[in-house]
């Protein structure tokens, strides 16, 4: 498992604030599988102790190594990749796909996907890294997000491995490169509507459906030309028990978006 992710010295609490009044702020650093290492000589925080440790695993030349990725980050978008080594794509988000051979990869937060590793290149130390794309939101570490790869795990050795230039580019793999093993088309569907999603700053950071930002005043229905505002849950009230006490009328301000359930879902359950 390698886990690739964003990381911040301040606490959620004080970063809620500061996503609410400028939206998501910058955060200081990465991490892969919960390490990595920090300067703090330019800190003026206290807390700020500075070293760390870098993720390493060790390869065996020959062998072939699965690596499931999963990018857990608050808003990073990574192009992974490991000086010296190309690899096949075999699955994403859990769906099986039809094998692609890539020396880098796309993954957004929240996504998954497995790879197959071959141990081919010329035995020495090899970064591994999950390239930040600073088009799609800034980090603090941007170029220093990174493991080690080794061929002798008895090395203390940083790698000297150059890698490829990360693209300024914030979106997914190419969808043709998504092919699944097993073909489960959606087949006839009735009527769609398309909402438009963006963000506000005003008096707070806010998202939006359909430019509309105001708290529960509008409240979108399918098939209406009604406007859906910002989502606001009461975290006393969870979600959840609400569904679970099977209640039928939500707050304004959740902004709730009624829909038909379909009859093949229907019929899919009953099976």
């Amino acid at each position: 498992m390698v886990f690739l992710s964003d990381w911040s010295h301040d606490s959620v609490f004080e970063l809620w604030y500061i996503a609410m009044q400028g939206g998501p702020p910058e955060l200081e650093n990465g991490l892969i599988n919960g390490m990595n290492t920090f300067d703090c000589s330019s800190s003026t925080d206290e807390k700020c102790l500075g070293g760390g440790k870098k993720f390493e695993v060790s390869f065996e030349a020959g062998k072939k190594y699965r690596m499931r990725l999963i990018n857990t980050a608050v808003d990073g978008h990574f192009q992974f990749s490991l000086d010296g080594h190309s690899f096949q794509v075999i699955a994403m988000d859990l769906v099986p796909i039809v094998p692609y051979e890539t020396d880098n990869l796309y993954i957004s937060i929240g996504q998954r996907y497995d790879i197959i590793v071959e141990a081919n290149a010329a035995p020495g130390n090899y970064w591994l890294r999950a390239g930040w794309q600073t088009a799609c939101s800034a980090n603090g570490n941007a170029e220093g997000i990174t493991g080690i790869i080794r061929y002798d795990n008895s090395s203390t050795s940083d790698p000297t491995t150059t890698g490829l230039t990360v693209d300024t580019f914030c979106g997914d793999e190419a969808l043709e490169n998504l092919v699944p093993h097993v073909a489960l088309n959606v087949g006839k569907y009735g009527e769609m509507t398309i909402e438009e999603v963006g963000f506000n700053i005003g008096s707070y950071f806010e998202w939006t459906v359909n430019s509309s930002q105001s708290f529960g005043a509008n409240v979108l229905h399918i098939g209406t030309n009604k406007l859906l505002g910002s989502l606001i849950l009461d975290w006393a009230n969870p979600t959840n028990l609400r569904l679970a006490n099977q209640e039928s009328l939500w707050p304004a301000e959740y902004n709730v978006i009624p829909i038909e359930v379909s009859r093949v879902l229907l019929e899919a359950k009953q099976c």
